[in-house]
């Protein structure tokens, strides 16, 4: 009996030329009081409720909302390259012998059993309740495993020869393939008892164009409810052809009828190979998730949920605490870090690279002439987000070049006019990373119409990012921020 996700939503935001929660666009600008670059929030739903809807406009990047394509029938629009279809292009090689059927010892039925029923099971502890159970311990040591450290593979509870990829889409060495309904144990031997952060790399083949699922289990037991299921996301793009502007962001010739009014793209998956720390499915808790480890051999299994996925390694590690920006503003400084001067990036919202969810396409609005680009006749793709971009986890990325390095500020224009007296958080990356701690749950405050934020301090001082001459990206994410704890409370007093 398999259990289906329930995702908490948070508030919807949506980007015009900067952020939305509805964005319009981004601009990015050495002047704290210039348009420096502005990303709207994108609607943003906590999995257990909306938490402000909002709508973004960026002034230079519209996302609009897109007809979704259902999980079932969007493998014909957008052609993957799927496991089994990659079979040509990679080389598989299946282990000359069967594996050992024994592993943890515990059967893929009592495995499913557990993830039925660990809701009401009380001697399973919450992750709150299990980081107490133990010292906080962090050791710096780094383990990795791979298709070598590969002792039980089950599909649909018989044993199998596990399906290996080698060198495959530009992955060195072999990757091991798991069927949607399948088992996957792997041994790995750590030298210190103690907490260790657990992050998987794979490769989303193609499936049925949902989120990859998984239940993780140590030594056959699972250590606190929130590792029952665990999700993994699929990348997306507007299924047409992407060009570039000057400055290095993307942009789209869109298709229009015979009225004029622009068509929205369907969504087409672009599968490539992640390297995604375990999270908290429902976003009650905001760090990655640690398990603790004695030191010796240990058996961690995967349980498919949902979704066939390629993995290529598991590895236990320690992620390091995202530092306050007064600290990092510091350390670039001491480096010798300068403002830059006279730099003005604009990105238009609804010019999304990439994005986690086949929902988050361009959204036409006619609410203000400031939104660009505008028309009074014709509907226009000119935001991104709103009330499809409210899950957590849901994330959207913008390309851009900047030709000079320095410090730059963000500024979005967006509107988050969903929920009165409640803000929407969207966590901010920077080349795949925060860039300080403050960026981890950034909140927008509600409002009726479209207006520009920059990205500041509670004291109103813009924040200075750090960029190098190039090409970068810049992502915004659902998080539930200071909701979390609150959410996790209700939800808990709902189970009791």
């Amino acid at each position: 009996m398999r259990r289906d996700k329930r995702q908490r939503k948070a508030i919807p935001v949506i980007l015009a030329a900067g952020l939305v929660l509805a964005l319009p666009g981004l601009v990015m600008a050495t002047d704290p009081e210039s348009e420096t670059e502005t990303v709207s929030e994108a609607e943003t739903e906590s999995k257990t409720g909306s938490v402000g809807e909002a709508e973004t406009e960026s002034k230079t990047e519209t996302v609009g909302e897109a007809e979704t394509e259902s999980e079932t029938g969007s493998v014909g629009e957008a052609e993957t390259e799927s496991e089994t279809e990659a079979v040509g292009e990679a080389e598989t090689e299946s282990e000359t012998e069967a594996l050992p059927v024994n592993g943890s010892g515990v059967s893929m039925d009592e495995y499913d059993d557990i993830i039925s029923f660990y809701s009401v099971d009380d001697t399973i502890p919450s992750y709150k309740d299990y980081v107490q159970q133990f010292d906080a311990v962090y050791p710096s040591a780094e383990v990795t495993m791979g298709a070598a450290e590969l002792v039980r593979y089950e599909e649909e509870g018989e044993a199998k020869e596990p399906e290996l990829y080698t060198d495959y889409m530009g992955m060195e060495g072999d990757s091991v393939y798991t069927t949607e309904d399948s088992l996957t144990e792997f041994e790995i031997e750590v030298a210190e008892d103690g907490f260790y952060n657990l992050a998987l790399e794979y490769y989303p083949v193609e499936g049925k164009n949902s989120d990859i699922e998984r239940g993780i289990f140590v030594d056959g037991a699972l250590p606190y409810k929130e590792l029952a299921l665990i999700s993994f996301q699929r990348i997306w793009k507007y299924d047409m052809e992407r060009g570039a502007n000057e400055n290095g962001s993307a942009s789209y010739e869109w298709e229009r009828d015979n009225q004029g009014n622009e068509s929205r793209p369907s969504m087409v998956e672009e599968p490539e190979w992640q390297t995604e720390p375990v999270y908290d499915s429902d976003g009650y808790i905001s760090s990655p998730l640690s398990i603790y480890l004695t030191k010796g051999k240990h058996i961690v299994s995967l349980m498919s949920l949902r979704e066939p996925v390629l993995i290529h390694s598991l590895t236990f590690s320690n992620l390091s605490a995202t530092k306050p920006y007064a600290e990092v503003k510091a350390e670039q400084d001491g480096a010798g870090a300068k403002d830059t001067s006279g730099q003005l990036v604009t990105i238009e919202g609804e010019n999304a690279t990439r994005s986690s969810s086949q929902m988050l396409y361009p959204v036409q609005d006619q609410s203000s002439p400031a939104v660009s680009p505008s028309s009074s006749k014709e509907l226009l793709n000119n935001t991104v987000g709103g009330n499809s971009w409210r899950l957590v986890g849901q994330w959207i990325e913008w390309d851009f070049d900047v030709q000079e390095t320095g410090y730059y500020n963000i500024s979005l224009y967006d509107s988050q006019n969903f929920v009165r007296g409640i803000y929407v958080s969207r966590k901010i990356l920077l080349d795949g990373k925060v860039p300080f701690s403050e960026m981890e749950a950034y909140g927008f405050n509600y409002g009726q119409s479209w207006r520009e934020d920059v990205l500041q301090d509670g004291e109103g001082n813009p924040y200075s990012f750090y960029l190098e001459e190039g090409h970068h990206t810049l992502r915004m994410e659902v998080v539930l921020g200071d909701f979390s704890n609150i959410i996790s409370e209700v939800q808990d007093c709902v189970q009791q």
